[in-house]
């Protein structure tokens, strides 16, 4: 057998002699046809440009996952502490969406299944009764262990809670990794409510 690269060649809409036709079954992390034939693409998507697949009788996911919402966690209701001076992890404890088990609730990170650009969204209510009003919370999107947005939250002086609403935009390979961490100068709390705190991510590109 032997294999034909392509290249950047264009296959015109209005050419009949311009198509692509498999008939090798050879699976080898490569477009096939298995011995069903079915049309296979180990890990990878099909982009059609705006197009339409028809008569295609049905199309299957076996080998990509390519859900839009990648994952959606929560911390369970479980506050979590945070000690003075020191940059803490966000944990998470639930997962109500994980595409493809993406989000590492071990490691509290998120590594994407496909190269992409991903929206990140996090919610964190800090509760800062140590903390001075007016003080900042500071909260940081992580990228590969190294900060790559910050947030400055302020206290307010009534009750001692401070809530963000944070995103960050990101373009990100598979052997990436994302978390979320907060810090200030005397010690506060995340609430753990549902309601209050969570983060989502989605592919958007």
């Amino acid at each position: 057998m032997s294999n034909l690269t392509l290249g950047d060649y264009d296959f015109q809409d209005d050419d009949t002699n311009s198509r692509l036709t498999i008939t090798s079954n050879s699976t080898n992390n490569k477009i096939h046809l298995n011995d069903s034939g079915t049309l296979e693409v180990p890990n990878g998507n099909i982009n059609l440009n705006g197009g339409d697949i028809t008569n295609a009788g049905s199309v299957s996911t076996n080998y990509a996952s390519i859900s839009d919402l990648a994952a959606v966690v929560d911390k369970g209701d479980s506050d979590q502490s945070v000690s003075a001076s020191t940059v803490t992890k966000v944990t998470w404890s639930n997962a109500s969406t994980n595409d493809a088990s993406q989000f590492d609730l071990t490691n509290n990170e998120f590594s994407p299944a496909h190269d992409g650009d991903y929206l990140l969204r996090a919610n964190l209510r800090m509760i800062g009764s140590s903390v001075s009003a007016g003080q900042a919370i500071e909260m940081r999107f992580y990228k590969n262990g190294n900060a790559v947005k910050v947030y400055d939250d302020i206290v307010p002086a009534a009750d001692n809670y401070g809530l963000r609403g944070s995103y960050y935009y990101a373009d990100l390979t598979t052997s990436d990794t994302i978390d979320i961490r907060v810090s200030s100068s005397s010690s506060f709390s995340i609430d753990g409510n549902t309601a209050y705190t969570g983060s989502s991510i989605n592919r958007v590109g």
